[in-house]
């Protein structure tokens, strides 16, 4: 699905590209204002950037302003540059203009790194705007004081300036990839715009280093240098003015992220049941949201696909909500259920799939996930004893991530047992409960680290030969 995006998005800015032929006159005046508008976007995004990491201090956003600040500074030295005047200067145009990209493009793929992510960083990453811009200013004053011997470089079509469009692509290529991942999962028309902005730049940087500026290639250019930026700008402004980081941008979409997503779109129907099972247990209801969250981590751990993350999110979030039919009297008992409590108990995997299908909002995947989350690979669960081959691997990640939530939970019949405890149990049930692969990347991301027992890694190597046969 990303690559696909990548490529769809990619076709427009190439084909206009392999269109612009021949040459085209105009004044300077005419080529410094359509950077003047590029100008103006980068501006407006730095400064509503800014006010946002000063008003909600955010490393991602912080490494956004880095960024915006650079490209700023440098797209008003091209403006100063290409305007006819005292500053007026070929070879700074040229210079600026082959340095926005790059400079945007480096600070913005290295903001996708974690341990940039890290709270205690956003001050050091602030300041790093603020030197950064000082520097860059100091640099285009000492730079304009000797405009006149300033040469033209890189030339239009010269081994340096093939060599920076390459790593300039390539780091747009990250760009990229990281929005159509992020489209891929939020299912935001915003975030396809992100995937067509770092496309569109690609294209824009092949022809400015390679149109000369009389080039009917060089409009072609900075007209799709003016969509790419936009594109890459304007959702980033809009995220932050609604309190968030550009996640595109700044980095993949969080467990967290995905799971606020689902919650968002789940219908009004659905909401209220959610909202009365709240109200009737508030402990089963933040236990779900974990649940989707854990489950979503060890889905991506696993390589699942953005739409089986969805699911997982959605299942996480709705695999409960069956217990609405279960009597409070066995639901908040603190003492050891009776066979007959706990047959009652068992019947809330149907009774959720049931209440879902008739709300009619949800694929089959989604369905399954609610109903088999308590289902075993030996085929002694419950509601049905379904084996193993009926079992998909989205349902035994959420039978692991339940599992493992109820263990490490408080529950009104007994305290909640230490991570370590709850994994040796769940490891004690692999092939027989649990899959392999999913306790696996369980133990990845609660006790990352860890020494993996030898049987452990031999039991996982055995689950993925026979996924893969």
């Amino acid at each position: 699905m990303s690559t696909v995006l990548l490529a769809i998005c990619a076709i427009g800015p190439a084909v206009l590209v392999a269109l612009s032929t021949g040459k085209v006159s105009s004044e300077p005046s005419e080529r410094a204002a359509i950077v003047g508008v590029l100008a103006a976007v980068v501006i407006g995004s730095t400064v509503a950037t800014v006010v946002h990491v000063r008003r909600r201090p955010d490393t991602r956003s912080a490494l956004m302003a880095v960024a915006f600040v650079g490209m700023s500074v440098v797209l008003l030295a091209r403006v100063l540059a290409m305007v006819p005047g005292p500053l007026y200067s070929l070879g700074i145009a040229r210079m600026a203009e082959m340095a926005t990209l790059p400079l945007g493009a480096l600070i913005l793929a290295l903001s996708g790194t974690p341990t940039l992510h890290k709270r205690e960083r956003v001050e050091t990453v602030a300041q790093s705007a603020q030197a950064l811009g000082i520097f860059l200013i100091a640099v285009l004053v000492l730079i304009f004081s000797a405009r006149d011997d300033i040469p033209t470089v890189p030339r239009p079509g010269s081994d340096t300036a093939i060599v920076m469009f390459l790593v300039t692509s390539a780091l747009l290529v990250i760009l990229a990839r990281r929005a159509a991942r992020t489209a891929a999962l939020s299912e935001r028309p915003s975030d396809v715009l992100v995937t067509l902005g770092a496309m569109a730049s690609i294209c824009a940087y092949w022809g400015l280093a390679n149109a000369f500026r009389n080039d009917t290639l060089w409009w072609t250019a900075h007209v799709l240098e003016l969509i790419g930026i936009t594109a890459l700008c304007v959702p980033a402004t809009r995220d932050l003015w609604r309190g968030t980081a550009s996640r595109p941008l700044v980095g993949d979409l969080s467990a967290a992220d995905i799971v606020a997503d689902e919650e968002a779109f789940l219908d009004g129907r659905v909401h209220h049941l959610m909202l009365q099972l709240g109200r009737k247990d508030d402990v089963t209801e933040s236990h779900t949201r974990r649940v989707a969250m854990l489950a979503v981590k060890i889905g991506e751990r696993l390589g699942l696909d953005p739409a089986s993350l969805r699911d997982l999110a959605a299942g996480g979030l709705l695999h409960d909500v069956g217990k609405l039919h279960t009597p409070d009297s066995i639901l908040k008992k603190p003492g050891k259920l009776t066979d007959a409590e706990y047959e009652v108990i068992k019947r809330h995997p149907a009774d959720g799939q049931r209440m879902l299908r008739e709300v009619g909002k949800f694929n089959e995947r989604v369905l399954h996930l609610v109903e088999a989350h308590h289902e075993r690979l030996d085929g002694r669960g419950y509601p049905y004893g379904t084996v193993s081959a009926r079992i998909a691997i989205e349902a035994r990640i959420l039978a692991v991530a339940d599992v493992y939530d109820a263990l490490t939970s408080n529950r009104p019949y007994r305290p909640a047992w230490p991570p370590d405890r709850a994994l040796e149990v769940i490891e004690r049930e692999i092939g027989d409960a649990f899959d392999a692969e999913c306790v696996a990347a369980l133990r990845a991301i609660v006790a990352p680290g860890r020494y993996v027992p030898k049987a452990l890694r031999a039991q996982v190597t055995r689950a993925k030969q026979r996924r893969l046969a």
